[in-house]
């Protein structure tokens, strides 16, 4: 089967004159050499126009991942990095996808090819993953701590907060424990320990399974002295095996 590739070009700003480097143009006639010095065929190309790299949805970003899961092409081809992604959480969850739908990912300015099966290729392939995964995860933990001083922080200067996390109610200025839920708190992560699904918990306390993911992966929990160390860590690594973060 012969090989069939697609391009993915973005810009932040749309302007009439772009930095020549970051151009559309530049960053579509860059990528499309590497497919014809191949000799792929080209699929599409994916063009977000005014969209953020800081942000996981994008138009046409998510219109590429649809159809890469609809198997629509084998190679994805980007011109950088921050063209693709800009912050390492997205950047680490979208190789993981990519990595499980059997995808080959050629990023050009970073050398970076998922393809590249040499003894060196796949050494480096693991590197950039590996290094990806743990500055991705840092950051993760940077933000949920950042969030809950940001949080304590609104509270404690009288700063009205649109909702308090689940199990906790803000009364009079102050973040307190809410009796009526915060023992679901534990039992969730009970639960989850003992290898409860997702669905299992939702069914029980009548929550999201979004709000369920958020409760395991709140370090407030944590700060605050609901759920042992120990408990948190058993809960949140169950929550890495299952999806890879």
């Amino acid at each position: 089967m012969k090989d069939i590739a697609c391009i993915y070009a973005r810009i932040s700003v749309i302007r009439n004159k772009d930095e020549p480097s970051n151009s559309i143009e530049n960053q579509l006639e860059i990528c499309r050499d590497k497919i014809k010095q191949n000799k792929w065929d080209l699929y599409k190309e994916y063009i977000d126009k005014g969209e953020s790299g800081g942000k996981a949805s994008r138009p046409f970003l998510d219109q590429l991942m649809k159809e890469a899961k609809d198997d629509k092409f084998n190679i994805i081809i980007c011109y950088s990095v921050d063209r693709w992604m800009r912050s390492l959480i997205h950047l680490h969850e979208s190789f993981n996808i990519l990595d499980k739908l059997n995808k080959r990912f050629i990023i050009i300015r970073e050398n970076i090819d998922t393809g590249d099966n040499s003894i060196i290729g796949r050494a480096s392939r693991n590197l950039v993953l590996n290094l990806f995964s743990s500055v991705a995860q840092f950051e993760r933990e940077l933000i949920s701590e950042r969030t809950i001083l940001g949080l304590k922080r609104k509270i404690s200067l009288g700063v009205r907060v649109g909702r308090a996390p689940y199990g906790f109610k803000v009364k009079d200025g102050v973040m307190i424990q809410d009796p009526n839920s915060i023992n679901d708190i534990k039992e969730i992560f009970k639960l989850w320990n003992e290898g409860s699904t997702y669905n299992e918990i939702v069914d029980k306390y009548g929550i999201s399974l979004a709000s369920v993911y958020s409760i395991i992966r709140n370090k407030i929990y944590l700060e605050e002295r609901i759920i042992k160390k120990e408990e948190f860590e058993k809960a949140n690594k169950r929550i890495k095996g299952r999806f890879g973060r």
